[in-house]
């Protein structure tokens, strides 16, 4: 039996894994990813890289800018994380290659 310490959004898949193998696991919520406030429209005028540690923080990003430049690029944390960067029609620049903040600086500075 395990417990697993998530966010409020998720990607199940791993919970369907370990229960499809026969482990017992109970869900403790964590966190929420919020929505943020901006106060200048042309703040992404300044920015070179965009990070994103999970898919909530994608789907956040987007839903407050539905338009950025062409020269932005974007950091993934994983392959799941690219994925929802995929499902917005954007390509993530840099991806760990492991979920570790070492990876993920190693990627976003190969950049």
């Amino acid at each position: 039996k395990i417990l697993w310490v998530r966010p409020e959004k998720v990607e199940n898949s791993l919970v369907e894994n370990l229960f499809n193998a026969g482990v017992i696991v109970d869900e403790c919520l964590a966190y929420q990813t919020q929505k943020c406030s901006i106060n200048s429209e042309n703040i992404l005028e300044e920015v070179d890289i965009v990070t994103f540690a999970s898919s909530s923080a994608v789907n956040a990003f987007f839903d407050i800018f539905e338009k950025v430049p062409s020269s932005l690029q974007f950091a993934s944390m994983g392959k799941i994380t690219s994925q929802s960067l995929a499902k917005r029609g954007y390509k993530a620049d840099a991806e760990a290659k492991q979920s570790t903040i070492e990876s993920f600086l190693e990627a976003i500075c190969d950049l």
